[in-house]
């Protein structure tokens, strides 16, 4: 018997990334099938057949989720898209559908859980995470030691193009990695008990050279939970 593809959604975005997104997890796993969750669609019914749920970077979350409606002059909004992926969580959440968030991704996990966000990093003082003239920042990451991630300190370099960052962490949310300015720059479960597999990460492992550990383990671990999942076993990897 021919196995089934691997069923993963992804939100329908405004951005021509979409491709470095699919790629990266493709040459992980060949052969996955993309559901794409579009404005206006049932969620939970194109949920109930996927595997998991990756949440790719993009524009800001409004700032009136967390309660910061009068910043929202400083952002570069997408409102269809937070419909669409706060509906998205709830769904993938309740299912224990894994989740995986890169940049965006993280935010938006922590804002729907109820955590809030620094509206743009510069204006609070703390530079160097945003875009060069030359494309990516870069910059290491200190990981605890009970990460779904390897621990690292100064080994690695992760990558940098966000102008906003996790102010307060979700309470159901831990911080699981930071840069040397305290950015956060991953975040898993508080309490893993009775949930599914969630991993948060604010660089974009997509377009880092994928022979980096940090690059290659955030969608390898995702896949393996994806494919647990579509065996019907319930487990979070560590």
């Amino acid at each position: 018997m021919i196995p089934s593809p691997l069923r993963i959604a992804l939100p329908a975005f405004k951005s021509n990334e979409r491709r470095n997104y699919t790629r990266w997890l493709e040459n992980i796993q060949p052969g996955i099938q993309w559901v794409t969750l579009l404005p206006g669609a049932h969620v939970s019914v194109e949920l109930a057949r996927c595997h998991g749920l990756l949440l790719p970077g993009g524009r800001d979350v409004h700032p009136r989720h967390y309660g910061s409606a009068e910043h929202a002059g400083f952002c570069h909004l997408e409102e269809e898209r937070d419909e669409i992926e706060f509906r998205a969580i709830e769904t993938a959440l309740g299912l224990n559908l894994p989740v995986l968030g890169i940049c965006r991704g993280l935010q938006v996990v922590n804002v729907a859980l109820g955590g809030s966000l620094i509206v743009d990093l510069p204006r609070a003082g703390i530079p160097g995470h945003g875009k060069t003239g030359d494309g990516d920042r870069f910059h290491t990451v200190n990981i605890v030691a009970d990460s779904l991630l390897p621990e690292r300190s100064t080994m690695e370099q992760v990558n940098s193009t966000h102008h906003q960052a996790v102010n307060r962490p979700a309470p159901a949310l831990r911080v699981t990695a930071g840069a040397p300015d305290g950015v956060v720059e991953a975040m898993e479960w508080m309490e893993t008990s009775g949930n599914g597999f969630l991993l948060l990460v604010q660089w974009h492992p997509e377009r880092l050279d994928p022979r980096a550990s940090l690059a290659f383990l955030p969608g390898r671990l995702f896949i393996d939970a994806a494919t647990a999942f579509q065996r019907g076993s319930f487990a979070v990897l560590r």
